[in-house]
């Protein structure tokens, strides 16, 4: 977990110089293990975006693509997103909220990277 706040693009950066990825909450029980590992203190870039083709979100670190009907998606995302206002790619998860949230990349956030 890295508190120096990056853009979505330079934290994977570093995940990748690690080896690693950024962190996929791509089941219940990891993305419940966030608040353990980061707390409710920042916002923090998680491994999803839809950057390639707007509403298809796939998970960075293993290609595959979030399931936007399904039970997952629902216990990860706030009722009302991901709504891309302002053209918004990159996913985060909001501080105090525990729940994912779609914002533009050039933000700079904190970061969890994972090993594969």
């Amino acid at each position: 977990y890295f508190t120096n706040q990056l853009n979505y693009t330079d934290a994977a950066a570093v995940c990748a110089c690690l080896d690693s990825h950024l962190y996929m909450a791509d089941s219940r029980g990891k993305y419940d293990l966030i608040s353990v590992l980061v707390g409710f203190s920042d916002n923090v870039w998680m491994g999803l975006d839809d950057m390639a083709t707007e509403g298809t979100y796939v998970w960075s670190g293993s290609g595959q693509q979030l399931d936007m009907g399904g039970t997952l998606r629902d216990h990860i995302f706030d009722h009302s997103q991901p709504d891309n206002q302002n053209n918004e790619d990159c996913v985060y998860e909001q501080e105090n909220w525990r729940r994912l949230n779609d914002a533009s990349c050039s933000l700079t956030m904190s970061y969890l990277c994972e090993k594969t």
